[in-house]
């Protein structure tokens, strides 16, 4: 019984040392990849603020070729009578 909880014990001591391992090459992993979106976050923040002028662009020129097809159809029905 003495050398079974021997080698549970070996065993134990084993495995906690692998997970262990595991878990220190995962905590590097993890660091770099916090790196890595703290750096992201900030170039999408930017990306963001530049492509919001984009967005009002497009939606000023949709604007603006909607109101002048309403006044082209306009003009047309009042000077074809």
């Amino acid at each position: 019984m003495a050398s079974q909880l021997k080698r549970n014990a070996q065993h134990f001591s084993d495995t906690l040392s692998k997970d262990n391992a595991l878990v220190e090459e995962t905590g590097e992993k993890l660091e770099s990849n916090f790196g890595f979106m703290q750096k992201e976050r900030i170039r999408l923040r930017d990306h963001s603020g530049k492509s919001w002028n984009t967005t009002w662009l497009v939606f000023g020129s949709i604007t603006l070729v909607l109101s002048l097809f309403v006044l082209m159809v306009a003009i047309i029905r009042v000077t074809s009578r």
